[in-house]
């Protein structure tokens, strides 16, 4: 009705809600309330009561509505209506600035606006949560808050006084029940006492304190089946790894990779942790926070950007010897440059996915202190494999563990231990009444994908994507969800890797992880302003990730092709440049040539629309479909694209005298001798001589770069291609 109401008569519509909606007095007891600094004031109501109140007693206005862009700097106590604002209304933006419609409509709408996760991420740092004047029949409540245990005991519902056993009973799971009035609020607001500024490092909101000393407990060794889900779920018990070391019962210590780590900090600003998916990034980061706490240090991990986070900086200053840990990079990006440069006795460590270190290494080289050492922990040594094979022999995994070879991975391992028919019967039983439930597998499906692809995202995201509380949907299951996930206030997501990117491969269909990846990509793209939602798009729509997702289906490619399909219809996704070269990747890979290099085309074109943007992801492959076309057109004809492929040379000599851009360069060049062998024939003398001197300068290139990049990234092996390929010419 609203709706057509405003496109009959917009200005008496506006009429109408003006004279509703504008307020010219409020209560004593609003103004109390309205009068403390909050960290944020919501609304859902469409009135200016909170803007009277400030503006009456001469405050500086800070008000925002659902159709204003958040903005980088939030001030606190700043007013946000989630439905829209009177103060902002026009006959014109009736229809935009207010939501109007159904209750489905507005649901919908609310989880898909940025401010949600605005709303999400104040509720995470917020000391308490107070909502006045609603119950769970509200759509708009049930739309903002989840089951999550961590999030009610700091939630509390003031209501009318007169006491409703009813509403308290239907609220219970999502906060108290205060039968106090504003009235009484007020009164309370007076009588309590305000929060402090920090003044305590073991009780940072931005920051947590991590204290072996406090967690190493008499407990008592720890059993079989504890061990089992550790491997298993990534079931870990800090207090238990603590207590129990430097006896390998629990975890396998890594002596080693540990005395490399702490060396590598003694000797500069910070550590590189360089950690393929699923080896056992998260026990290394906590058993380098025992070592180092050992040695006098104090350590933090990073988990966010509080409201406190500029006083929270100033007393980490203050800080002896302090370490400050990021468990993802995309983390520390936005944060960790200020923090050296604010923080100058802080010593960083930066766990980074093996396979985007090199190709995020511009990344690094522009935010990570410096002087820093890249350590590796993916190979287990000789000393590592014996701890392991005797932790799985007591543990009664011996049959199931075959390690063959003196120095592994963790995930091969693992991956390995999943094959036994005892741990697949184990999932099987253990997770059924997960398996069996279509809410509860959406919500498994989504979790282990984002873990399989190394990304985080709010349990907010979830419910967005899955349309369900996974802490509801999981509350019946409660032993389960506890095993498979780490669940906080902020926090509902897979605490494998491994046992992730093996149950999807094993327990899930094709179509559900084609719907699941499409449905999770267009509600990041709604979000893609924020960095960390970027990078989930992006992870999400590689071709790699999707690939390995799906190769043990039949015709895993057609799937990802259909993925794309789906996608680029989505305007949000379609202007992304790294989004067309994805879908050029897949086009290659099933030999359609001609379509990959027209979608490498639009790549670049969508490119040139962003400023500043760096294309070296896009030469890059540009140049395998650019050989792939000339190896597909066979012997017996002129090179069509010779000054193409000069040109392209050109600039990967150029890339690899770049630190931070060479590793996009190296590998491709490889595909250079394969043309070369089959169409040597093809090329004219001048031509000859031309490549000969460019390939000439690139094996001459690779052969000054330092030796242990060159060990990393196999570099030789691409030198030894090309030297191949000069001799072909002759």
């Amino acid at each position: 009705m609203t709706e057509e109401f405003a496109e009959q008569d917009a200005e008496l519509l506006y009429q109408e809600l003006y004279e509703t909606f504008r307020i010219s007095a409020i209560s004593p007891e609003q103004r109390a309330v309205l009068a403390e600094t909050w960290l944020r004031i919501y609304s859902t109501n469409y009135d200016d009561a909170a803007e009277f109140q400030h503006l009456d007693s001469g405050r500086v206005l800070s008000s925002f509505d659902v159709s204003q862009p958040i903005p980088n700097r939030f001030p606190k106590n700043s007013i946000v209506h989630l439905h829209g604002s009177i103060r902002t209304l026009t006959p014109e933006n009736i229809t935009t600035s207010l939501v109007l419609g159904e209750t489905s409509y507005i649901r919908q709408y609310l989880q898909k606006s940025p401010w949600y996760n605005q709303f999400q991420a104040d509720v995470k740092f917020a000391s308490k949560l107070i909502v006045v004047g609603y119950s769970l029949s509200d759509y708009h409540i049930s739309a903002l808050l989840m089951e999550n245990p961590d999030l009610a005991s700091k939630t509390f519902f003031v209501q009318s006084n007169r006491v409703d056993p009813v509403f308290s009973r239907r609220t219970s799971s999502y906060g108290t029940a205060l039968f106090i009035g504003v009235k009484g609020l007020a009164e309370a607001i007076r009588v309590l006492p305000r929060p402090a500024k920090p003044s305590d490092v073991t009780r940072l909101k931005s920051f947590k304190y991590l204290d072996p000393l406090r967690d190493n407990k008499a407990v008592r060794a720890p059993t079989a089946n504890e061990v089992l889900e550790l491997l298993i779920y990534g079931s870990f018990n800090y207090a238990r790894c603590v207590s129990t070391l430097p006896e390998q019962t629990y975890v396998i210590s890594r002596e080693k990779e540990i005395r490399d780590v702490v060396t590598a900090l003694s000797e500069n600003r910070s550590a590189i942790i360089d950690s393929r998916l699923g080896n056992g990034k998260t026990i290394f980061l906590h058993l380098c926070f025992i070592e180092l706490a050992s040695q006098g240090y104090n350590c933090f991990l990073f988990k966010g950007f509080g409201p406190e986070i500029d006083a929270e900086i100033d007393l980490l200053r203050h800080a002896p010897r302090p370490v400050i840990i990021f468990d993802q990079f995309t983390m520390a990006q936005d944060i960790i440059a200020r923090l050296g440069s604010e923080i100058p006795a802080a010593k960083f460590i930066v766990e980074v996915r093996t396979s985007i270190l090199e190709v995020r290494y511009h990344d690094l080289l522009d935010s990570v202190p410096r002087p820093f050492v890249r350590v590796g922990v993916n190979k287990l040594s000789p000393a590592d494999v014996a701890a392991f094979r005797e932790l799985c022999r007591k543990a009664g995994l011996a049959s199931g563990v075959s390690i063959s070879r003196t120095t592994v991975e963790m995930r091969d391992v693992l991956l390995e231990l999943f094959e036994s028919e005892q741990i697949k019967d184990r999932i099987r039983n253990e997770l059924s009444s997960v398996f069996s439930n279509e809410p509860r597998r959406k919500v498994l499906l989504l979790t282990m994908l984002l873990s399989t692809y190394q990304v985080s995202a709010d349990p907010s995201f979830i419910r967005t994507v899955t349309g369900v509380d996974p802490y509801h949907e999981f509350k019946p299951v409660q032993e389960i969800a506890d095993e498979v996930f780490e669940l906080s206030a902020d926090a509902f997501r897979m605490r494998s890797s491994i046992f992730s990117e093996y149950a999807v491969r094993h327990f899930m269909t094709p179509n559900e992880i084609a719907d699941c990846v499409v449905s999770a990509a267009l509600a990041a793209a709604e979000r893609k302003s924020s960095r960390q939602y970027r990078v989930l798009m992006s992870n999400l729509l590689q071709y790699s990730n999707l690939h390995e997702t799906l190769k043990s289906h039949k015709n895993a490619s057609f799937i990802v092709l259909d993925i794309y399909e789906r996608l680029r219809y989505d305007e949000r996704i379609n202007d992304e440049p790294l989004f067309w070269l994805q879908y050029a990747i897949a086009m290659a890979e099933r030999g359609r040539l001609l379509p990959a290099r027209e979608f490498i085309k639009t790549a670049y074109d969508r490119a040139a629309d962003r400023p500043g943007f760096q294309t070296y992801q896009i030469d890059t492959q540009a140049f395998r479909i650019l050989l792939l076309t000339e190896i597909d057109e066979g012997p017996g004809k002129a090179v069509a694209h010779f000054d193409e492929i000069i040109k392209m040379l050109e600039l990967f000599d150029s890339m690899l005298n770049e630190e931070s851009h060479r590793s996009f360069a190296i590998k491709v060049l490889e595909g250079i001798s394969p043309l070369i062998d089959l169409r040597r024939g093809d090329f004219s003398s001048g031509e000859k001589v031309a490549l000969a001197f460019w390939l000439s300068r690139l094996s001459a290139t690779l052969s000054r770069l330092p030796a242990d990049y060159r060990a990393r990234t196999g570099s030789d092996l691409t030198r030894a291609a090309i030297d191949q390929a000069i001799r072909l010419l002759g």
